[in-house]
């Protein structure tokens, strides 16, 4: 379950990372009683769970009273990221210095740190064109080895007086993720300000839903009604680099690990798409026709990676309306994809897959290294 903004900065601040306090209005009386507590300039935005609010029209700023509620009655009803709006967060606007990025993630069973000295809206963009900005770390049971961390952060260009900061804060998402039950804790962007303060301006944290029975301190975040969807699906993030692979994969941090991991093999990834409200929006179909026809029409992709890992997600569904949909697309036979289908539902995903014709892999490095043994054959 991938909690909204303001939910995730509440466990950000819970275990110790720097991150504006604010108020949730969904009417114009709650807006005038949030503005009393707080001093202009104010940033509203969009509460929905889904990323690039910013790019998509989700984040505005007001500098007063009349500026606020033109932004409020903007924001209410509209669909910002595939989402309808129907509560904004307003909290003080940051005088940013610059932004980073940095997450915990479950990766090959294990915690480990992602990071990137280019933080904002592209990060999936700095990847592919920048991979050596990115660094993937591992840890051993969420404890984060700091001397290797240091010099990974300086490596990439993190500023070396921020360095302690910043493997803080590393430590703090890794605390996180084992404490709430996390599949990903990032924060996109992590600001620095004038005084070289680190403040999250955003929360992406995403908890296993197979925990959710166990983590009692998170029901009030679960109990409240779940955003309605709006008509846009996500669209495909590309960048002109040349490579032969398109990826389509569930959930954004795990994806630029599979970037950067495909980057430093030599396969680098031309075009990106993450499945996820797709599937929540049960359009599966025709998200895959779209994004499939526009990795190979505008992006010349040769081979199709599809990465889905979840324990939400009934797979072996998700598999099904999957192949029918690819299966549809014209040249369908001359385009080779590569599956990755683990969690919930994943034995009846290797079945369907291989009742027609498909591997399911046995993991992700498998998956990687099936994709460059592809290639290879031409």
């Amino acid at each position: 379950m991938l909690l909204l903004e303001r939910h995730g900065k509440t466990l950000l601040r819970e275990h110790g990372v720097n991150a504006p306090e604010g108020f949730a209005v969904s009417t114009p009386q709650d807006l005038d009683a949030a503005l009393l507590q707080l001093q202009y300039p104010v940033a509203l935005k969009a509460q929905v769970p889904a990323g690039a609010r910013g790019k998509n029209g989700g984040i505005v700023f007001a500098n007063d009273r009349d500026q606020a509620h033109a932004m409020l009655e903007g924001l209410l009803g509209k669909s910002v990221s595939g989402h309808v709006v129907g509560e904004v967060l307003v909290e003080p606007r940051v005088a940013i210095k610059a932004e980073r990025y940095l997450a915990a993630l479950i990766h090959e069973d294990e915690i480990h740190i992602m990071a990137c000295p280019q933080g904002g809206v592209d990060i999936e963009v700095t990847a592919i064109e920048h991979p050596e900005q990115i660094f993937l770390l591992s840890t051993r049971a969420g404890i984060v080895d700091r001397v290797r961390l240091a010099s990974e952060l300086r490596n990439v260009g993190f500023p070396a007086g921020l360095i302690d900061k910043y493997s803080d804060v590393c430590q703090r998402l890794c605390q996180l993720m084992k404490n709430s039950d996390a599949t990903l804790a990032e924060i996109n962007p992590l600001v620095e300000t004038s005084n070289d303060d680190l403040i999250a301006l955003d929360a992406r944290i995403d908890i296993d839903d197979a925990a959710l029975s166990r983590q009692t301190a998170l029901a009030q975040f679960i109990d409240e009604p779940v955003p309605k969807r709006g008509s846009k699906l996500p669209s495909v993030k590309a960048v002109a680099t040349g490579g032969p692979v398109g990826l389509i994969g569930l959930g954004g941090g795990l994806n630029l690990s599979i970037i950067d991991w495909l980057s430093k093999a030599g396969r680098p990834v031309a075009a990106v798409a993450d499945i996820d409200d797709a599937i929540a929006q049960n359009r599966i179909a025709e998200f895959i026709r779209q994004c499939v026809t526009s990795m190979r029409e505008q992006h010349g992709i040769s081979i199709l990676l599809i990465n889905a890992i979840s324990c939400g997600y009934v797979l072996d569904e998700v598999a099904e309306e999957l192949l029918d949909a690819l299966a549809t697309l014209p040249g369908a036979a001359q385009l080779p994809v590569v599956f990755n289908f683990h969690g919930r539902g994943s034995v009846g995903a290797s079945d369907i897959l291989a009742r027609r014709g498909q591997l399911n892999s046995l993991n992700l490095e498998a998956a990687i290294n099936r994709v460059q043994k592809i290639l290879e054959q031409g």
